[in-house]
């Protein structure tokens, strides 16, 4: 192979990239699923006909000993090795089936702040963008070095306009750029408009679009899948209905099919060189075995209803009601102005000190937060290291003091040493403020 083909296992949505596993599962490029057991390391292989074999154990032995139990995988072939990616925990794998060889190459300890990332290759390196943990959503776009082993952040270099998420998402090798918005299925209407962005690689800079079609934010409460082909994000809403979504050409179609019964909710649909597989479990009297089905990407798209922009412009948008709207965005700024002002009265603490409360309220005893992991928290990783000790100083110190008449003189937020890094600090809560005292706090705060 010339490059690198990525495959996501797409068994949810792919809007969330979540795929729960107790090993290393994937589809490989034959239609066959692939599985390494974290615990005896035994490489197994399920093909189409139903037939499960065992190919070996990988060596050598202990080298997934710190996986967790539930996770996600991103997989890449390159030639006849495999690399393996667990977001959220920054560790990656290389497997060599002929060998039976396994190895792990980064150098990067558990961070938990990135599952459900969207993985993929930008010029043969290995990218990260968005995730979820420690409670929020995150942009934070990371790459893994080579030559160091471990995952860096990738600056943009704009940091005014970027997306709050990256949900509803795909990476085009062809434009060089990483499509997002903050689209996420199954919710309820959303209260604001949901803007399109678009991240050059070649200038590093996040593009703010326009908001998204209205009429494709209202199939997102029926979406239950979807697929990224590089080009299109093919998402399905109905057991034969499915939407084409061309997020460069900024056009969106509905295809429908009446007759097939291609696209079951129980089917496993993924993508691979310019076809729509589905594969299904088939019973048989005669024994297990998979049904194999495909349609080609081009001949749906052909074939599919044009429905609009993925996108509109702001003059698009509010060209029909533009002075009954800019009367109730008068009305709503005063509103919102005012209560601005009447919680500023009344506020204890600062955003962020909220953001670190309700974070530590969470913790279980004993646990505690590395400056890495509260740096991810304040959203400040693209900061100097000078910097960030002196924010999280900053931030700490005034919500101890804050705090300190209301919990006896007592320091809320304490810190040590990290043991396995000097240059590091681990932080916790004073095991001497009980819970219902910080629940307390929180209760005056909201």
């Amino acid at each position: 192979m010339k490059n690198f083909l990525l495959f996501l296992l797409l068994i949810s949505s792919s809007v969330a990239l979540a795929q729960n596993h107790q090993g290393f599962k994937w589809m490989g490029p034959n239609h066959t699923y692939y599985e390494v057991n974290p615990v005896t390391q035994e490489f197994l292989v399920n093909n189409p006909s139903g037939e499960n074999k065992k190919l070996g154990i990988l060596s050598p032995a202990g080298v997934l000993s710190e996986i967790p139990k539930d996770f996600d995988v991103s997989v890449f072939y390159k030639g006849d090795s495999i690399t393996i990616s667990v977001p959220g925990t920054g560790q990656v794998y290389q497997v060599i089936p002929k060998s039976l060889s396994i190895q792990r190459l980064d150098r990067t300890f558990f961070r938990g702040y990135n599952f459900t990332a969207n993985q993929f290759l930008h010029n043969d390196t290995l990218f990260s963008v968005g995730g979820e943990g420690f409670w929020l959503r995150h942009n934070i776009i990371t790459y893994y070095n080579t030559r160091t082993h471990e995952w860096d952040l990738y600056t943009a270099g704009s940091k005014n306009e970027q997306p709050s998420s990256a949900h509803f998402s795909g990476y085009s090798s062809k434009h060089k750029q990483f499509f997002s918005a903050y689209l996420v299925p199954g919710t309820e209407p959303y209260d604001k408009d949901i803007y399109a962005y678009f991240f050059d690689f070649n200038t590093r800079i996040w593009l703010k679009k326009g908001p998204l079609n209205p009429e494709l934010i209202s199939f997102s409460k029926q979406l239950f899948r979807s697929v990224w082909t590089g080009t299109y994000l093919i998402c399905f809403y109905g057991p034969e209905q499915l939407l084409i979504i061309d997020p460069f050409n900024n056009k969106f179609s509905k295809y429908s099919n009446h007759t097939d019964k291609f696209f079951l909710e129980n089917a496993q649909i993924y993508y691979q060189k310019g076809k729509l597989y589905s594969l299904q479990y088939n019973n048989t009297q005669t024994g297990a075995a998979y049904l194999l089905d495909s349609l080609a990407v081009e001949k749906l798209v052909k074939e599919a209803d044009l429905l609009g922009p993925v996108y509109l412009s702001t003059f698009q948008r509010y060209q029909h009601y533009f002075f009954g709207l800019l009367l109730l965005c008068i009305l709503i700024t005063l509103v919102i102005v005012f209560r601005n002002k009447q919680k500023s009265k009344n506020k204890l603490f600062s955003d962020q000190e909220e953001q670190l409360l309700t974070v530590f309220s969470k913790l279980d005893a004993g646990q505690h937060i590395s400056s890495l992991e509260l740096n991810t928290i304040l959203q400040i990783n693209d900061k100097s290291y000078d910097n960030q000790r002196q924010i999280r100083n900053r931030i700490i110190g005034s919500l101890n003091n804050k705090v300190q008449p209301l919990v006896k003189g007592k320091e809320l937020i304490l810190r040590v040493g990290n043991e396995e890094d000097k240059r590091m600090m681990n932080y916790y809560l004073n095991p001497e403020i009980k819970l219902r005292e910080l629940e307390k706090l929180l209760q005056l705060q909201f």
